[in-house]
């Protein structure tokens, strides 16, 4: 919506051109800080921003098809039906949280980006004689059994860092910790399982992303450093290409060693082979005004796609993107050459406080119709159960949405 910050938008669909768009049902999260009480819901809305399912999820939700859903936060992750029970349940052990992402396979193990509660971390000599966090992943049968496990903190070297990097990152870590624990050196958000059995990693605070050799344990590619900022979400196209969400950075929130800026978010579409980038997406318009940044991410109202924390990107099966504007909980479809075709703000938060974290959507997903058949089937009784405050989830959301119904 061209000459308005995300924050004076209507929540609700604003654009929608069903012949150019991807239909289906669209599934996004709201976070913890929207949602008091039970915890993290899951909604499921379909073209025209209707509610056609919400899950209690307690945490960040993934489909899983035929109306389940996957969803973790740092204590267990849990697997939902479409009658909200829960069927399959794991839990951390005490000693460690799950973080930012996690994966079903193909045969029903299950794959979770972890780290050690900052009392339990290590040293890595290479960065500190002190406590070092360690983000490392899992992979556990349906009966809880660790199968594989890979910590990055074991893989240093294969990243290649120049010495004056490695002397950076251990000044960085240095100043960062000033006496305490938990200096966030990776910060990994992204756990792609591919169909090879390889993982794709993002490395956030390393603007790097990586594919890691099962097999091995070793680094099979890696890419970034001198393209991307701060990045979220990379996963690989039925091509072979890899699609991913560049955040940008203008200082609120570092990435880098050194910080690279660069204030505005772009989706690029990467080839691995030849590591060039073959497809965009950049919304800059031409009046756009660079601000530095302030608490209350003023940067933010100046009307471009920039979102420095969070987000995610879809490459759909028409060849449509979808996305989101993660800091304004705008979620938005666009063709490949850019145009929005559909477009959607969440109602479900705290807009309007003047935070940068406004809205707390952190991912979206599209979900193709045959995925949840039981939606609709029962849309218009969860539509009746909305208006009158009976579907589930209901008391865990806060007063002023209910009031919206």
């Amino acid at each position: 919506m061209p000459g308005k910050s995300v924050l004076e938008w209507p929540t609700g669909l604003s654009v929608y051109e069903p012949e150019r768009c991807f239909n289906g049902y669209t599934l996004f999260s709201v976070w913890p800080s929207s949602s008091p009480g039970n915890g993290s819901l899951t909604y499921l809305i379909d073209m025209k921003g209707e509610v056609a399912h919400v899950w209690q999820s307690g945490g960040e939700g993934k489909s899983l098809g035929d109306g389940r859903l996957l969803a973790a936060n740092d204590a267990v992750i849990r697997e939902f039906n479409w009658e909200n029970e829960v069927v399959w349940e794991y839990r951390m052990d005490e000693r460690v949280e799950q973080h930012h992402d996690f994966a079903r396979l193909p045969n029903g193990n299950t794959m979770i980006l972890q780290r050690k509660k900052t009392e339990h971390e290590v040293p890595l000599p290479q960065i500190s004689d002190r406590p070092v966090r360690d983000d490392y992943i899992t992979e556990v049968t349906p009966d809880g059994d660790t199968v594989w496990a890979w910590h990055t903190n074991d893989h240093y070297d294969d990243f290649g860092f120049p010495p004056e990097i490695q002397q950076y990152i251990r000044d960085w870590y240095a100043d960062k910790q000033r006496g305490a624990l938990g200096a966030d050196w990776l910060h990994t958000n992204t756990l792609e399982v591919l169909p090879d059995g390889n993982v794709l990693l993002s490395f956030r605070n390393l603007n790097m992303i990586v594919i890691v050799d099962k097999a091995t344990g070793k680094f099979a590619w890696k890419w970034g450093t001198d393209e991307l900022v701060g990045q979220h979400h990379p996963n690989m196209l039925d091509n072979g290409n890899i699609v991913v969400y560049d955040n940008g950075s203008d200082g609120g929130v570092d990435a880098g060693y050194p910080p690279v800026y660069r204030s505005y978010t772009r989706l690029v579409e990467v080839n691995p082979k030849t590591e060039q980038i073959e497809w965009e997406y950049v919304y800059l318009p031409d009046n756009w005004i660079r601000t530095h940044y302030t608490h209350h991410y003023t940067a933010q109202l100046m009307c471009r796609f920039f979102s420095r924390a969070w987000g995610s990107v879809q490459r759909l099966p028409n060849g449509n993107t979808l996305s989101l504007d993660s800091v304004g909980s705008r979620l938005f479809e666009i063709t490949h050459d850019g145009d929005i075709v559909w477009e959607y703000v969440s109602p479900y938060g705290p807009r309007g406080i003047g935070d940068w974290m406004i809205n707390n959507v952190y991912r979206c997903y599209r979900i193709p119709f045959e995925d949840v058949p039981q939606a609709a089937k029962r849309k218009r009784a969860i539509q009746e159960d909305w208006r009158s405050g009976q579907f589930p989830g209901w008391a865990a959301l806060p007063t002023d949405l209910k009031d919206r119904r």
